[in-house]
């Protein structure tokens, strides 16, 4: 018994010409479906009718229905049309905007897609629109045909590749009337395969990409190992060797594993710089240099060619303004001797760096009430610490000298009445009080 049916169903919501096993889906009017291995390869056309029979173990087995004139061969799921620049597409799903779309097929004339100058050949990109399951074309720029036309040549025609699902490309050349089965180049493998690859700057179409927490993952096709993930609450970036995590945004906030680069910017658009006040930042304007920004004006920098702030946005004219502070604070109670140093070290000829001078603020008394500081400034004899001025606030201020002891200063009474030797041991005291002289 002979039985004419026709190739394709549906399978769990997809077109699908052949099961897995290779056998072909026909579907038999009244009768329902059929799975029949082939009797000899031939290419398996949506709704392309062919001669069903029994096989030796009574399976189907399924014969391509000879003509007088062989139809032309499929190229993907398009095919030209005998006689002039038809083509023809399948009905069949595609993977869109990360979702399964679906296309009824269709038919579309080329010849006003030819190239207009004389002598001229170009690429035409045919796909569907899936806003509208429309088959469209586009034709990109032409060149001599005297020159190939290379495949690479295809991703240049402006397809709107991110938004339509391309299907074939066809050598156009300019007053043609026919097409051969050598015009057509199959792309449509990009829309059924199981990924998608963009090039260049895409315009994606306004549908969601849905990725599985922690199992869906966009990844480079080049280098497997990068690939950004989804979590519950947020997203995970891979990349370097073995992919490892580089990044992390959740609920709980960033986490970075390698190096953090940023833009190097300037004092206007510094790289490193604040979402609420986008002229404050970091920016880099030398070499090996950090510099500063606020409200787009240079106020610092720290780095090789020496570090500076600038106390920039005071309108003082005739007063000292905090251009830099020092600050300590502690868990405990502060008594007196407790203090803040500014410290200079220097490289010796060892290449070690030591302790050369130090300048010193302390508490004299710590009582908030009756506080008083004293500021010293020290130079080093090795790794000791020598004081050469002592000034310490009071009543009136005290000075000390070369380690002395602050003074208040010194009163000579009744100089006038005084002699000579009498002054001259008046101000011996006062000066060795002060440490500016020593007498033996």
């Amino acid at each position: 018994m002979m039985i004419i049916g026709k190739l394709g169903m549906r399978v769990d919501g997809i077109y699908r010409l052949q099961a897995d096993d290779g056998r072909a889906y026909v579907r038999v009017g009244g009768v329902g479906v059929a799975r029949a291995r082939l009797a000899r390869p031939f290419a398996l056309m949506p709704d392309g009718e062919v001669r069903l029979a029994h096989d030796d173990d009574g399976g189907w087995i399924a014969s391509p229905i000879e003509t007088g004139a062989a139809e032309p061969p499929p190229v993907g799921r398009v095919r030209r049309l005998d006689g002039g620049l038809r083509i023809e597409s399948a009905p069949g799903g595609y993977l869109w905007s990360g979702r399964v779309g679906w296309h009824s097929g269709g038919a579309l004339d080329l010849t006003a897609y030819r190239p207009v100058t004389a002598g001229h050949h170009a690429w035409c990109v045919v796909g569907v629109d899936p806003a509208s399951d429309a088959l469209i074309a586009v034709t990109g720029a032409s060149q001599s045909a005297a020159l190939p036309l290379l495949p690479a040549g295809i991703a240049a025609v402006p397809f709107n590749w991110g938004v339509r699902v391309a299907l074939c490309a066809v050598r156009l050349r300019h007053g043609m009337t026919a097409l051969s089965d050598d015009d057509l180049t199959r792309l449509d493998d990009l829309a059924w395969g199981d990924a998608v690859s963009l090039t260049g700057t895409q315009t994606l179409h306004s549908k969601s990409l849905v990725l599985t927490d922690g199992v869906g993952e966009i990844r480079s096709s080049l280098y497997s190992a990068v690939r950004i993930r989804p979590l519950t609450t947020g997203w995970e970036i891979y990349g370097g060797s073995g992919g490892t995590r580089r990044y992390r945004i959740d609920g709980s906030g960033h986490a970075f594993t390698g190096r953090v680069l940023f833009d190097p910017g300037t004092a206007s658009e510094p790289g490193f710089a604040l979402s609420n006040d986008i002229d404050t930042g970091i920016y880099r304007d030398n070499d090996a240099t950090l510099s500063f920004s606020g409200n787009g004006v240079k106020f610092g920098q720290i780095g090789r060619f020496g570090s500076w702030l600038d106390a920039w946005d005071s309108s003082a004219t005739n007063t000292t303004v905090t251009v830099f502070g020092l600050r300590h604070t502690t868990s405990a109670a502060p008594a007196a001797g407790f203090g803040a140093r500014l410290a200079f070290e220097l490289e010796s000829s060892a290449g070690n760096v030591r302790d050369a001078a130090a300048l010193e603020a302390a508490w004299v008394v710590a009582a908030d009430a009756s506080r008083r500081s004293a500021l010293r400034l020290r130079a080093y004899n090795g790794s000791t610490a020598q004081t050469g001025v002592e000034i310490e606030g009071g009543s009136s201020v005290r000075l000390g000298f070369y380690g002395a002891a602050p003074i208040a200063q010194p009163t000579i009474t009744g100089w006038s009445s005084l002699t000579a030797d009498q002054k001259a041991d008046a101000l011996k005291d006062a000066l060795v009080a002060l440490g500016l002289i020593t007498v033996t």
